[in-house]
Formats: C-alpha cells, sequence, structure tokens
C-alpha cells in the first residue's frame, strides 16, 4: 500500500513536471514569435521615424515595452526552473523513500524466511521426538 502511494505522488510530480516543461516550451515559442513580431516593429518604426520624426516618442515606448517583456520572460523562466528544480527535488526524495521501503520490505522477507526456516527445523526436532517417544513408549 505503501509503495502504491509513493507510486502514485511520484507519478502525479512526474505529470507535473511533464506538463510544466511542455508549459515551459509552449511560452519559449511563443517568445520566439514575439521576438519576432518585434524585431519586425522595430524595422518598421525605423522606416516610419525617417519620413516622420514625431514616431520617435512611439519607439521609446516599444523599447520600454521590449524592456518589460523581457524582465518578465526572464521572471517566468526563473520561476519554471525554480518549480521544476522543486520538483525534481521532490520526486527524488519520494524515490528515497520508496527505495528505503523497498529495503525495509526486503528485510522483513528474509527475516520471515529465517523464522520459516527455523520452524521447519523445531518442526523436524518435534517429529523426531515424537517418533523416539512413541518408540519408546512401545
Amino acid at each position: 500500500r505503501v509503495k502504491e502511494d509513493m507510486d502514485s505522488v511520484y507519478d502525479t510530480d512526474k505529470q507535473t513536471t511533464r506538463r510544466l516543461q511542455d508549459d515551459y516550451e509552449t511560452q519559449q515559442n511563443e517568445l520566439v514569435e514575439l521576438r519576432a513580431t518585434v524585431a519586425d516593429l522595430e524595422r518598421r518604426l525605423a522606416d516610419e521615424l525617417c519620413k516622420n520624426t514625431d514616431l520617435t516618442q512611439d519607439l521609446h515606448t516599444l523599447e520600454e515595452l521590449d524592456g518589460k517583456r523581457k524582465q518578465l520572460q526572464d521572471s517566468e523562466t526563473t520561476e519554471l526552473h525554480a518549480t521544476i528544480r522543486q520538483l525534481d527535488e521532490t520526486i527524488e526524495n519520494y524515490q528515497t523513500k520508496l527505495n528505503d521501503k523497498n529495503r525495509e520490505l526486503q528485510e522483513a522477507i528474509e527475516d520471515a524466511r529465517d523464522f520459516n526456516s527455523r520452524i521447519t527445523v523445531l518442526q523436524n526436532d518435534l517429529d523426531f521426538c515424537t517418533k523416539d517417544n512413541r518408540e519408546l513408549t512401545e
């Protein structure tokens, strides 16, 4: 039962880690698209600035937004990595506990085998004594 519980927790954590990694990859793909869009906008803006100097303020605004986007990207990436590390540590801890429980169960099985061997020896001794007793009684 403990092993089933540990396996269940391990599987859940593993699925969560996969989901977070998938989310991370999706965000990375979206960021690549955003970068391409920003790069395209920056090129267009540079062309327009040649025609109209009033667009200079828009370029500064775009640069600020790009800086904020980079800050958000860095923050989200850091959070995702931290979460993945925590999940990896949790999985590792559960795996260690599971291994410890398996070792305990193996020791209990060995103890039970030893006990059964002793019972068999005692049963054989009892059978021998019973046989001896019958022979002496007869």
